[in-house]
């Protein structure tokens, strides 16, 4: 017998509200609005400047992929109390160079412990 892959209706719908809330949160964290005319776009949230954010399920942000000059000039970031200063704080334990991170990755992971810390 196939296994079903399809979600049910009842799964679906606490999805797509869970969706909803996580929208209207981020939208309040960056003073922004929802933007409830585009549901089927990729402009759930609209800032401060108008500029639009898609905003995805899961668990965590993939904050680490930014520079630390866009946490250091992004005036979302920059308003959130001291979140850009503790993200670069992370950002700035790791090395250079990928390799040199590799040679000694267990170091670098516990120096990463204090500032993802206090980011929590």
């Amino acid at each position: 017998m196939r296994k079903k892959r399809a979600m049910t209706s009842q799964k679906a719908s606490e999805v797509k509200v869970s969706g909803h809330k996580n929208e209207t949160h981020f939208a309040k964290i960056i003073g922004g609005t929802v933007n409830p005319s585009n549901q089927q776009g990729k402009k759930d949230v609209v800032d401060k400047k108008f500029d639009p954010h898609s905003v995805k399920s899961g668990t965590y942000w993939q904050i680490f992929l930014y520079r630390c000059n866009r946490l250091e000039t992004n005036t979302i970031f920059q308003g959130i109390g001291k979140v850009a200063n503790l993200m670069i704080e992370c950002l700035d334990v790791f090395p250079e160079k990928y390799e040199d991170y590799l040679k000694n990755n267990r170091s670098y992971k516990v120096k990463l412990q204090k500032p993802m810390r206090l980011l929590l």
